[in-house]
């Protein structure tokens, strides 16, 4: 169990920066304070079968997800699979994924299977590159202006 510890203490809660419009819209959920627990509930959630309910349940009450609300989720979604993979940050700004690696270039995250798979994907994909900046090192993809697309390239890793 130790090693199992060890060998993933790298894992972290990745944060996502975006300029897109993830939210529960207010002519979906029009009162502030209902608006404000739904967030905070859905901080809460762990994985896919939490977040499925609350969608669930968001659709008894309000009635069919909008797709402002869908991205909402699908950010959640994003963030847990960059946690799995390894990445500290996802930022999307003007159609431009990125992906943080850990800061620390000595983290074991850098001789782990999860980075093997991220260099594998990275042969594989044209479009997509390693870069980095100010000791930073970063995964780059143009032409991404979804967060379901963001979703979509991260699980080919």
């Amino acid at each position: 169990y130790a090693e199992e510890r060890e060998k993933d203490h790298w894992k972290v809660d990745t944060l996502l920066d975006t300029d897109l419009e993830i939210l529960i819209p207010d002519d979906y959920v029009n009162k502030v304070d209902e608006r404000l627990k739904l967030y905070q509930e859905l901080d809460q959630l762990k994985n896919e079968q939490e977040l499925r309910a609350f969608a669930q349940q968001l659709e008894d009450r309000f009635g069919p997800l909008p797709e402002r609300v869908e991205e909402l989720l699908n950010s959640m979604r994003l963030r847990w699979l960059g946690a799995e993979i390894g990445f500290e940050k996802i930022v999307m700004k003007q159609e431009r994924l990125l992906c943080y690696f850990p800061a620390d270039q000595e983290s074991p995250y850098f001789k782990s299977d999860n980075f093997n798979r991220v260099l594998a994907y990275l042969g594989s994909q044209k479009a997509t590159q390693m870069k980095e900046r100010n000791g930073k090192l970063y995964l780059s993809k143009q032409k991404v202006s979804q967060i379901k697309d963001a979703l979509l390239e991260l699980q080919k890793i």
